[in-house]
């Protein structure tokens, strides 16, 4: 930095460098805790869309059985 007195480009560089790597730093936790946050959010929906089918498929052979059809044709059902 020209003009004051006892500093010098070199430290000022360094500072600049640590600054930049502590913003690096904060920036990859911050994306590492979102993508944590979005896989567990994904994991939830997931489970929950497959129980909410399981209990469709159920009802379908339930109506079916009702019927005396069994499973329609083209429904299957995943144990």
């Amino acid at each position: 930095m020209r003009g004051v007195v006892g500093s010098s480009p070199h430290i000022a560089g360094k500072a600049t460098s640590e600054r930049l790597r502590q913003v690096l730093v904060a920036t990859s936790e911050r994306l590492r805790q979102v993508l944590v946050a979005t896989s567990e959010r994904l994991r939830q929906v997931l489970v929950a869309t497959s129980e909410r089918l399981r209990q469709v498929l159920v009802c379908v052979q339930r109506l079916g059985a009702r019927r005396g059809t069994g499973t329609p044709k083209n429904y299957y059902v995943f144990e």
